[in-house]
């Protein structure tokens, strides 16, 4: 199997999602916007608390696998991702894949989300006021692109589709899934 193509995402498309009337069809957009990027799925978190906290509230939105949903809501399971733990320690784009996990101690967790899709990908954290944190990631099965212009170009319009939408997130927000 090749590699996905990248199509252009379009400056059209980022302020779509920004604009969206409703959380369906921002979630639509964000997931038209990540296909274009060559991404399958597309996972996004908006955080109020830190994730350590007994008291965080967290609003999930994307294209979850369904049969890995129970999975992608177990705030267990979140706490010990390396890539959670690295996106709560640092501020640049996270790239990923099972080197990451395996480094990491945690080669189960990637063994539990790679037959859904979750092999590698690139994920952020932005930060909004009143102590928010909103995430997104981006995965597919096929590896990323070796460090260059390829690679920067899907880490650019990552950063660039989460500064639209964490806007949205906030403004569109459904009720917080309980931790």
């Amino acid at each position: 199997m090749g590699r996905p193509e990248m199509t252009e995402m379009n400056y059209q498309q980022l302020i779509d999602v920004g604009l969206s009337e409703d959380f369906a069809s921002f979630e639509r957009r964000l997931v038209s916007t990540a296909e274009a990027l060559g991404f399958p799925i597309i996972s996004g978190v908006l955080m109020r608390g830190l994730l350590q906290d007994a008291d965080v509230r967290i609003t999930s939105l994307g294209n979850t696998p369904e049969g890995y949903l129970e999975v992608a809501k177990n705030l267990g399971e979140a706490r010990r991702d390396p890539v959670m733990v690295k996106l709560m320690m640092q501020s640049v784009p996270i790239v990923y894949d099972q080197q990451t996990y395996a480094s990491a101690g945690a080669g189960e967790i990637w063994e539990a989300q790679a037959p859904y899709g979750y092999k590698t990908g690139i994920a952020v954290k932005l930060h909004l006021p009143g102590n928010k944190l909103f995430l997104l990631g981006m995965d597919r099965e096929e590896a990323l692109p070796e460090p260059g212009a390829q690679l920067m170009q899907a880490i650019a319009g990552l950063q660039l589709l989460a500064a639209h939408a964490m806007t949205a997130a906030d403004r569109r927000e459904r009720p917080a899934v309980p931790s």
